[in-house]
C-alpha cells in the first residue's frame, strides 16, 4: 500500500511529510483534493475485513494510524483478522491456490507467536473444500485425523485423478472409474464402502440353514449342518 500511495505521489501527505498550507485558497484546496485522493486510494485496496475499523474516517493521516494499529505483527487484531482468514477460506480457483492461501495465513499466524493446534487447520481446511468435495471430506474424518501435509498431498493428488469433481468419482465412499467400482475401505473391486462386508459384517448374507439339500457328490464350502446332511444322504453318517 505504500508503495502504491508512492507511485501515486500521495505518501507525502499520509506519512505527515507534507502538510495543509496556512495562506493559500489554492494552496488549501489542492492539498484537501489530495487527501482526499489518497484515502479514497488506501480504501480501494482494502477489503471488507479491514475495511470496517477505518470505514468512517476520512483524513488519510489517520486511517493510515489506524491501519497501523490494527495490523499490527503482534496485536491481536492480527491475530483475529488472521484466524478470521483461516476460518472463512473456502476453495476458488483450485486446490493448489486454496492451500498457499491457507499455508500464508498459517506463516503470518506463526509470525505473531501463536502456536496452531494441526488438527484445528486440517479441520479447518476440510470445511473450506465445500460442498463440491462432501463424499471426499465425509471418507476422510471417518477414519483417523490426517497430517496436514498428507491432507494436502491427497487433495492435489486427487485433483489431478479428476476423482473429486462431481460425477467423476468419489460416490458414497467408493471410487467409481469409468471401468469398476472400488471400496474405499477394503479397497477391492465390485461394492463401496457402505455395503463392505469387512466393514459392515452384520451386512454380510447368512448360510440358509433350511432349504434344498445340495445335489449329491457335490462338496465343499458347506456348512456343518448342510455337510452332515450331504454325508447322510451318500450312507457315509445317520442321522
Amino acid at each position: 500500500m505504500e508503495m502504491v500511495l508512492i507511485r501515486e505521489k500521495l505518501w507525502g501527505i499520509v506519512c505527515e511529510r507534507r502538510t495543509k498550507s496556512e495562506s493559500g485558497a489554492k494552496a488549501q484546496a489542492d492539498f484537501d483534493d489530495e487527501a482526499e485522493r489518497a484515502t479514497a486510494t488506501i480504501f480501494l485496496h482494502l477489503d471488507d475485513n479491514i475495511e470496517r475499523y477505518v470505514r468512517y474516517i476520512r483524513d488519510p493521516v489517520l486511517v493510515w494510524k489506524k491501519l497501523e494499529e490494527v495490523c499490527q505483527s503482534t496485536g491481536y487484531a492480527a491475530r483475529f483478522n488472521l484466524w478470521r482468514s483461516l476460518f472463512t477460506s473456502r476453495i476458488d480457483k483450485g486446490v493448489a491456490e486454496y492451500l498457499d492461501r491457507v499455508r500464508g495465513t498459517l506463516v503470518a499466524l506463526r509470525d505473531t507467536g501463536v502456536v496452531v493446534d494441526e488438527e484445528v487447520v486440517v479441520s479447518a481446511v476440510l470445511v473450506g473444500l465445500g460442498n463440491r468435495f462432501e463424499t471426499l471430506v465425509t471418507v476422510i474424518t471417518h477414519g483417523e485425523m490426517p497430517t496436514l501435509d498428507s491432507l494436502c498431498t491427497l487433495l492435489i493428488n486427487e485433483e489431478a485423478k479428476g476423482t473429486i469433481l462431481t460425477g467423476g468419482g468419489l460416490v458414497e465412499g467408493a471410487y467409481v472409474s469409468r471401468e469398476r467400482t472400488v471400496c474405499w475401505h477394503c479397497e477391492k473391486p465390485g461394492h463401496k464402502q457402505d455395503n463392505c462386508w469387512v466393514l459392515h459384517p452384520e451386512l454380510k448374507p447368512k448360510e440358509p440353514t433350511t432349504g434344498p439339500l445340495p445335489t449329491p457328490g457335490a462338496k465343499g464350502n458347506l456348512t456343518p449342518r448342510r455337510e452332515k446332511a450331504q454325508a447322510a444322504i451318500e450312507g457315509e453318517v445317520s442321522w
